[in-house]
């Protein structure tokens, strides 16, 4: 008798216990809204860094680029572009990427001919990257540059994704270490894609005398 009356009280110890563990149904509810709550206030501010990040992950793609441009022409003492692709304004889903492209000599006509040596660098999808506008015009060549001596034109020598690219932006470093642009101090500026706000979170300038590169945190 005494050990049945012990499993007894085990058993209903087990079961007091286990009550005590279980949640109510006002309780379950109580914690589900304030992890709603929790996500509603923090997924802003998550996305918010992401973007962020991925600005500055453009912003080192771009100046990287940059620096590489310039040590290759210095180094194999041939001009080398730094070209740009522009984005689609009509397709949000459209990237834009980045490769460099070595003078090769001109053809009959003197037109400079091109070949790539580098392949297409594709920065975020939510980063935007545009030539700086100054008061006389922007500070990179385009494909339908009108400026006297633009080095590129027209349809680039080269592919991305199979297709043609026929918008772009460029400039041009030279061996000694100059640039060659629209005007001095050609930039481009960063920000993300689709923000109200149009104001650059970056600018990267580059010197036209020494082609190096200037980052400014706007």
């Amino acid at each position: 008798m005494a050990s049945i009356s012990a499993r007894r009280g085990t058993a209903a110890t087990r079961g007091s216990r286990a009550r005590r563990r279980a949640f109510s149904l006002i309780e379950l509810m109580s914690v589900i809204a304030v992890v709603s709550l929790m996500l509603s206030v923090s997924a802003p501010a998550l996305v918010s860094i992401m973007s962020g990040r991925s600005v500055s992950l453009g912003l080192n793609a771009v100046a990287g680029m940059t620096a590489q441009a310039r040590q290759m022409a210095m180094s194999g003492g041939q001009p080398v572009a730094l070209v740009i692709s522009t984005a689609d304004a009509a397709d949000p889903g459209s990237t834009q990427a980045l490769i460099l492209l070595a003078a090769v000599g001109q053809d009959s006509t003197g037109t400079m001919q091109w070949k790539p040596k580098s392949v297409w660098n594709r920065l975020p999808r939510n980063v935007l990257v545009e030539a700086f506008e100054r008061p006389d015009g922007s500070s990179f060549f385009s494909n339908n540059s009108t400026t006297a001596g633009a080095p590129l034109t027209g349809t680039l020598p080269v592919q991305m994704d199979t297709k043609p690219v026929n918008e772009y932006v460029y400039i041009v470093f030279y061996p000694d270490g100059s640039v060659s642009a629209p005007t001095s101090g050609p930039a481009v500026t960063l920000r993300q894609r689709g923000r109200t706000n149009a104001t650059p979170e970056f600018t990267l300038v580059v010197q036209s005398d020494s082609g190096r590169a200037k980052v400014i945190s706007n």
